[in-house]
């Protein structure tokens, strides 16, 4: 199964990475046969070491995007993914469009404590839903409500 890990990352200390790698490696111990997509390694192969800018963002992006259209099975929001200033909002609302199930993983005591399905609903505009008891009728949510209109309808 192909999995793509979804999460905040621009706006954590060294990008993320060592939070991505930990769960990544937490997925694996779990399940070896999961093959899974993680964006620090994308980072680390193009060399991002701080926030990308212009076409290094766009190279980043484009490698996220390919794998969520054409080869995920799922897509793993990583805890904390609603600080996310706006790539995982891009990415729940691409894996909705191509119907790829989008899943919320828990740690606790620094293991995967459950996975559950998460159901985003971008096609009723009344939508709304709590998550780790957020309330996501958001600016991020509503932006990606209106990314679901243009390219969804």
């Amino acid at each position: 199964m192909n999995i793509y890990l979804a999460g905040s990352m621009r706006n954590e200390p060294g990008l993320g990475h060592e939070f991505f790698d930990k769960v990544s490696d937490l997925l694996i111990e779990s399940d070896p046969s999961l093959e899974i997509f993680n964006p620090a390694q994308v980072d680390r192969l193009l060399g991002i070491s701080e926030e990308p800018k212009g076409k290094e963002h766009r190279e980043v992006i484009g490698c996220c995007m390919e794998f969520i259209i054409n080869k995920a099975d799922r897509v793993y929001l990583l805890p904390g993914w609603t600080n996310s200033r706006a790539g995982v909002w891009v990415e729940i609302v691409v894996a909705s469009l191509v119907d790829i199930p989008i899943y919320q993983i828990e740690l606790e005591n620094d293991k995967i404590h459950r996975i559950s399905e998460v159901d985003f609903d971008f096609k009723n505009p009344d939508w709304n839903t709590k998550i780790d008891g957020i309330e996501l009728q958001t600016l991020n949510a509503l932006f990606a409500i209106k990314i679901w209109n243009v390219i969804g309808a």
